[in-house]
């Protein structure tokens, strides 16, 4: 009998007992009953449907009634961001929830939903390492807390023992006292020190309060953390790192359209060559191509229809080299806006952050540059898109202009460096930086 068919059954079997209860409610209260009917009851009757009724109802209660080493378990990453997350019997995430406003933003920089407990914790503290809230010599706290202290101990073991060779990771340090204080008040030793974390920080609330408030609850008191606040504060950041994402998405886009475009044109050439194409249309397609697409070009064009074909391949090649590139300068241009909105609303959450939108980089298209060049250019991206930002963010101006001299050092030692060619110092986007930069250093 499944659990439907109790409640039915129980639903069906009380229907011959009720009235009498409902009566005798009636009675107790010195009341009559709303209708009065010509009693059609049998004692031996009734006695036989309520010893049914009782047995039923137990069973449904052993059935319905939460097995309480299924409860999920609470478990929560202090850093400075602190995170709350519910695991399930298997130790997957099921939930996770910010518990500040840091802790928002460690959450929308990475899923943990679906993760084993370890894989988020760990994934908690790489994303907290990332965004500079954990330095070499920072603390991580986690508390993991379950209604039964079996179940809760697995949890902490588990986490102990993946984490035990990270010095800085402290999980549930609980003196003899606490867990003496839990048995007392028949709890687990994780939920007493929260409470006592708590009543610490809220005086006035008593052990006896406490103990009625969910783990949920007592995490906020801990915290003052501010549920709607957070959400405020979320929905704000998704909507400033969309429109950030609107730009690198309408860039990537174009350029995406641009590149499309030539593979098809090449494509196009050499399917023609397949098909028989004389040398002298294959060269004249070349021509036409390279005219839209490789401007710079200016060597020879084969006189043979081989070596046509392995100049459409060189092409081909330069091109995917180039999307390689194109795609890194989005996505540092994004990345870098991104890391500096982060910094800025960490020290004022409604502060207001003026992106560039200027995803532009046509200057880089149809040449080729060695690994030192492309360095140079990539360089040259991070420290045009930090002088924009300073511009219109005077309240990281500092943090950026700190950045910026590191990348300044490596920028000044590689452009001297012999890999760098002098073509490659005459190309239109280095010589406008190079100016540019001046200008800055002059200025600061």
């Amino acid at each position: 009998m499944n659990k439907k068919d109790i409640i039915k059954q129980l639903q069906k079997e009380s229907k011959n007992i009720v009235p009498d209860v409902k009566a005798q409610v009636f009675q107790s209260l010195g009341l009559n009953s709303s209708t009065e009917k010509k009693s059609i009851f049998k004692p031996r009757l009734a006695l036989i449907s309520f010893a049914s009724t009782f047995i039923m109802l137990i069973v449904a209660l052993f059935y319905l009634l939460p097995d309480k080493t299924s409860v999920n378990s609470y478990v929560t990453v202090d850093i400075n961001p602190s995170v709350e997350l519910i695991i399930d019997k298997k130790d997957l995430v099921v939930e996770s929830r910010p518990l500040n406003l840091d802790g928002v933003l460690v959450l929308e920089e990475k899923d943990v939903k679906g993760l084993n407990v370890n894989e988020a914790i760990t994934s908690i503290i790489e994303t907290a390492n990332k965004l500079g809230y954990l330095t070499n010599d920072g603390e991580v706290n986690i508390q993991a807390i379950n209604d039964n202290q079996k179940v809760e101990d697995a949890i902490i073991n588990k986490i102990k023992n993946h984490f035990q060779d990270k010095i800085n990771v402290k999980v549930n340090e609980i003196t003899d006292e606490i867990r003496k204080e839990a048995k007392e008040n028949d709890i687990s030793a994780g939920r007493m020190k929260l409470i006592k974390n708590v009543i610490e920080k809220n005086p006035e609330i008593t052990v006896k309060e406490a103990k009625k408030l969910s783990v949920k609850e007592l995490n906020d008191l801990l915290r003052s953390n501010d549920e709607k606040k957070n959400q405020q504060f979320q929905e704000e950041y998704k909507k400033k790192a969309q429109e950030l994402s609107g730009y690198r998405k309408k860039a990537e886009d174009a350029y995406m359209n641009f590149y499309d475009n030539a593979i098809a044109r090449i494509n196009n050439i050499k399917s023609k060559i397949d098909q028989g194409e004389k040398l002298k249309q294959v060269i004249r397609l070349i021509n036409l191509f390279l005219n839209d697409y490789f401007p710079e070009y200016n060597e020879e064009i084969p006189s043979d229809i081989d070596g046509c074909k392995q100049l459409l391949t060189n092409l081909e090649n330069s091109l995917n080299e180039e999307k390689a590139l194109a795609l890194e300068l989005f996505y540092i241009k994004f990345n870098i806006q991104l890391k500096y909105y982060q910094k800025k609303i960490k020290n004022e959450a409604n502060s207001t952050f003026n992106f560039t939108g200027d995803f532009s980089i046509k200057e880089i298209r149809g040449k080729n540059y060695n690994s030192k060049e492309k360095q140079i250019l990539t360089l040259i991206e991070e420290m045009e898109t930090m002088m924009e930002l300073e511009k219109g963010n005077e309240k990281i101006k500092n943090d950026i202009a700190s950045d910026f001299d590191k990348l300044a050092k490596d920028y000044e030692e590689i452009i001297t460096s012999q890999e760098i060619s002098e073509e490659f110092k005459e190309n239109k986007i280095v010589k406008e930086f190079a100016d540019k930069y001046q200008e800055y250093k002059k200025n600061k």
